[in-house]
Formats: C-alpha cells, structure tokens, sequence
C-alpha cells in the first residue's frame, strides 16, 4: 500500500510538472512566432504535443520542452528581428541545475524527442490564421478578402468594427512592391485613425484587400475594441518577456 500510495504521488507530480510545462511551453511558441494566442491555437498545440507524448511519455516529454525553453529552440526569424527572448529563465535554470535531464537532453532519444515535437509544430504553424505579423505597427501584409466589389470606399461600420474602404488603381504590376499600393495601404490606416470614434494610436489594425474591376484592388482596414485589446495583451506579454530575461541576465 505504501508503494502505491508513492507510485500515485509520483504520478501526481509528474503530471502536474508537465501540465505547467505545457502551458509555459504554449505561451513562448506564440511569441517566438509572433502569433496571436487563442483558446483554438492553444489547443492545437496541446493536441500537437499529445502525439509525442503518445510515443515516449509525459516524463519524456515534459524533458525536452524544458530544453527547448531554455536552449532558445523556439526561436523564429520573426523572433530574433524583433529582438525579442524566446528563452525561459527559469526553464534554463531547472535544466542546469539537474544533472539527469541535461544528460539526458543531449542523448540521442533526448535529441530525437525534440525534433519530433518540432515537427508537430511545424504543421500547427501551417494551420494558424490568427496571426499578428508585427503587433506594434499596424499589419502592412495585406490578405485575399472575401468582400462585397460593389462596396463604396469610406467607413462603415459592421457591429463595433470600424472599417475604411479604398479603392486603388495599381496597374499591370499587382500589388507585390507597388509603392502606390503601399502608399494606398497607409493613407486608409491613417483614415480609419482619423473617424471619431478610432483612437489615433490604434493597434491592431486588420488590413485586407480584394480584386476590383480591371486592374484595381479595394482595401479594407478593420478596427475594433476586440483587435485593439488583443494588441495590448500581446504588448503586454512582449514586455514581461523582456523583463524577465533582463532579470535573468542580470543575476548572473
């Protein structure tokens, strides 16, 4: 009975230590890639990360997310531009401070483990839509809408999404590295800026566009209480990422 009762205590602990891994795990794989994390995106991953658990374990697994957290293997092109930490601290000092896992880390099942939830992630980032290409200027990449061609530019209003319409001429050259339509882009951010009720440092700014008549494309900027809170709270989460890696840096 006693070595049940330790066997369940240590199953607990196990459980509860990867169950927070995850969530830490989760929180740092948004950032690295920039993307905006919600309740479906979360639960891709975890789902994601299920599958390797299936093959080697929670143990096994918990192990190897920590020296992803803590060996910057979460980075991403989009990370490092922006200078931003996708290393965690305190990750980085469980890692170093136990014996077992760094050995076991650098081993050939450590290695494999690793690469295997990589991959799992890759096909979670191809699915994601919810993206924010660069959260603290408004989105200049531009995507197909599926929009009304007969709308007329200027504002409208869609519940309490603020939107501003533009109709642009951009010849036989399309839309990649036209300066009129980058300059087109900009002038209907800075409109919709401009209507009473859209602050003029609004975040989180939805920029789409659709094909016109000829060669004219229609742009369509979005702005909406939900877009800017969802702006902040990435802003937010930038900054105590920051902070903490200063903290960390800074002890040693």
């Amino acid at each position: 009975m006693k070595l049940l009762m330790e066997n369940w205590r240590e199953y607990l602990n196990e459980e509860e230590e990867y169950e927070e891994t995850l969530e830490l795990f989760i929180e740092y794989y948004a950032l690295s890639n920039n993307i905006l994390l919600t309740e479906n995106i979360a639960a891709d991953v975890k789902t994601a990360v299920a599958t390797v658990v299936k093959r080697y374990g929670k143990k096994a697994v918990n192990w190897a997310m920590l020296g992803m957290l803590s060996a910057n293997i979460l980075a991403a092109p989009i990370a490092a531009a922006a200078d931003l930490p996708v290393e965690d601290p305190a990750a980085m000092e469980q890692v170093q401070q136990s014996g077992p896992i760094r050995d076991w880390l650098k081993s050939d099942q450590g290695q494999e483990v690793q690469n295997q939830i990589k991959k799992t992630l890759e096909k979670v980032k191809g699915t994601v839509k919810d993206t924010a290409q660069d959260i603290l200027r408004p989105n200049m990449d531009a995507n197909m809408a599926d929009v009304d061609a007969n709308m007329a530019d200027g504002p409208t209003m869609d519940g309490d999404t603020h939107k501003y319409r533009l109709t642009v001429d951009v010849g036989e050259r399309g839309v990649t590295n036209n300066l009129s339509f980058d300059r087109a882009k900009l002038q209907a951010q800075n409109d919709l800026r401009g209507l009473p009720d859209v602050p003029d440092d609004a975040l989180g700014l939805r920029t789409s566009f659709s094909p016109g008549e000829g060669t004219e494309v229609q742009i369509t900027v979005e702005w909406s209480p939900d877009l800017q809170a969802d702006a902040e709270e990435m802003i937010q989460k930038h900054a105590e990422f920051s902070a903490k890696a200063k903290a960390y840096k800074a002890r040693q």
